[in-house]
């Protein structure tokens, strides 16, 4: 008799435990921090884009060799062109805070639009243009 009574409390508090876990599971599946979407995405889906990246990203009316209707006259130049003082700028891993080129005229050459214009710490691979020199306007 006591075996009986025993086996029913053990069965009782098994059962009882099996329920909070089934119903721990249940709400840890459906309160998740990323909740799946609700409709997958399309070709039409809108995304935000941050303060300047199309301006980065894209050639400007006034870059040297920008073809387009729009622009504002600035000359495809090559590197035969350039004058002045050369430097030798080495980068030792990238990305070396460069942010924007304008392509010369044969594809070759290259002018610095624009860059990083500070070096958070020491040793910031994106400041290493910055601690070179390097400048806006020079041919690479």
């Amino acid at each position: 008799l006591d075996c009986t009574r025993s086996s029913k409390m053990a069965t009782s508090k098994l059962m009882k435990l099996m329920a909070v876990a089934a119903a721990a599971t249940w709400w840890c599946r459906g309160v998740s921090f990323v909740a799946p979407p609700t409709s997958g995405r399309s070709a039409l889906s809108q995304t935000r884009l941050g303060h300047g990246y199309q301006d980065r990203m894209s050639p400007r009316a006034h870059d040297p060799g920008y073809a387009e209707k729009d622009t504002k006259g600035a000359k495809p130049f090559s590197h035969t062109e350039a004058t002045g003082a050369t430097a030798e700028v080495t980068f030792k891993k990238r990305p070396f805070g460069i942010l924007r080129y304008a392509p010369g005229a044969d594809g070759k050459d290259a002018m610095v639009m624009e860059i990083i214009p500070k070096s958070r710490y020491p040793g910031d691979p994106q400041g290493q243009a910055f601690a070179a020199g390097v400048q806006s306007g020079w041919i690479v």
